[in-house]
């Protein structure tokens, strides 16, 4: 059975969007033309090649602070967190000095309000995550525990004498959960 209206959606990067609605009465030709406009314009450019870095386009999808808060995470993991590890692997250690350093950049308990943590976005918080697990799955699940299973618990169901005691030292990665 054939539709009696169809809508085609083209989405290309940035977030832009455009519809065609093809009813009964269009013909192959009128849908081929417009079609080709849409993609002629301005308004709407797809690309045809893979972006393997970025397979969904997420990054045309975040907010120009998360997108800050992705870039200095990965500069951090590149640049401090990689070539550590490396080390770290080989004599099975672990550095408690690399979670001082996640605190100072806000990645720890970094979705808390107050006491000395960033306040970001969920989508900031996985963002966080994802460049750290991308160097070391280890620091990633102490990054995850560090702010999931110690902090928030903390948070959400503390005293205000608990929360004022522990957050703030385990948001700079003084303190560290077990």
């Amino acid at each position: 059975m054939i539709p009696k209206r169809l809508l085609l959606t083209f989405v290309a990067g940035q977030g832009k969007q455009a519809n065609i609605i093809i009813t009964g009465n269009s013909s192959l030709k009128n849908v081929t033309q417009r079609c080709s406009l849409l993609h002629s314009s301005s308004a709407v450019r797809a690309s045809n090649q893979f972006n393997w870095q970025d397979p969904f386009l997420v990054e045309g999808q975040l907010t120009a602070d998360e997108l800050e808060i992705k870039n200095q995470l990965r500069s951090y993991c590149n640049e401090k967190l990689l070539p550590r590890v490396l080390l770290a692997n080989r004599n099975e250690s672990f550095d408690k000095a690399i979670m001082k350093e996640m605190g100072a950049l806000g990645a720890l308990g970094s979705t808390i309000k107050g006491y000395g943590c960033a306040n970001v976005s969920s989508v900031a918080y996985g963002l966080i995550a994802y460049e750290v697990e991308r160097v070391d799955s280890g620091y990633r699940s102490a990054m995850s525990v560090q702010s999931s299973l110690v902090m928030h618990p903390i948070y959400s169901f503390g005293s205000d004498q608990q929360k004022d005691k522990y957050l703030p030292g385990l948001a700079k990665g003084k303190l560290i959960g077990k």
